[in-house]
């Protein structure tokens, strides 16, 4: 993990915290996050850019998909932590429903 100042501006972002709880659950493709936060590919790559960009998320490549998942070697205890506060609200509640409702799309339509 980057400077924990950097991770923590990183963190201070209400979408950018959505996505590491979607990314908790499992590994998505931008269309997937796009999909359950109702955010254009834009506004979604440039926060997991930024994201990438402290060393919270990585991303690979699959075909023509990026696909992201936590990075291995963050602390999970500070992730873990702030996600459990953050899911007993809104928006975190409906973000989970809409992603297992939604399944995937990559592959498909994307």
């Amino acid at each position: 993990m980057e400077n924990i100042i950097d991770v923590l501006k990183a963190l201070s972002d209400e979408t950018r915290l959505r996505m590491i709880s979607l990314l908790k659950v499992r590994e998505l493709c931008v269309c997937d996050i796009m999909d359950t936060l109702e955010i254009t590919q834009t506004k979604a790559s440039r926060h997991l850019k930024n994201l990438k960009a402290v060393g919270l998320v990585t991303d690979r490549q699959q075909a023509q998909w990026v696909y992201y998942s936590i990075a291995h070697g963050t602390d999970d205890r500070l992730l873990d932590e702030l996600i459990d506060r953050a899911r007993i609200s809104e928006p975190y509640k409906s973000d989970l429903i809409r992603l297992e409702e939604r399944g995937s799309r990559c592959g498909r339509e994307c």
